[in-house]
């Protein structure tokens, strides 16, 4: 079960990363990066109770963790465009 979840987390990181390239799809990534984040915690507890290997797990959590980061970056950057063009016109 924990295992599941840790590669769903994982899979997820890595699409939220890819989208949060293409402007309007970071609104799209930010909600997926964080459902991995949640997923790849779950499994990774789930993995390391059962003394399973965890490093799906924490590949999924920092790969959705730099997702975020480069999302939230997108998020600021394009609103700064918008305010200097706004204030430009």
């Amino acid at each position: 079960m924990g295992k599941g979840l840790a590669v769903s987390g994982m899979v997820l990181g890595i699409v939220s990363l890819v989208l949060c390239w293409f402007g309007v799809l970071a609104f799209a990534a930010l909600p997926l990066a964080i459902v991995g984040l949640v997923l790849s915690i779950v499994g990774g507890k789930k993995l390391k109770a059962n003394n399973a290997p965890s490093g799906i797990a924490t590949a999924g959590l920092v790969i959705g963790i730099i997702a975020v980061v480069l999302t939230g970056i997108a998020f600021v950057s394009c609103g700064l465009c918008v305010v200097l063009a706004a204030s430009v016109a």
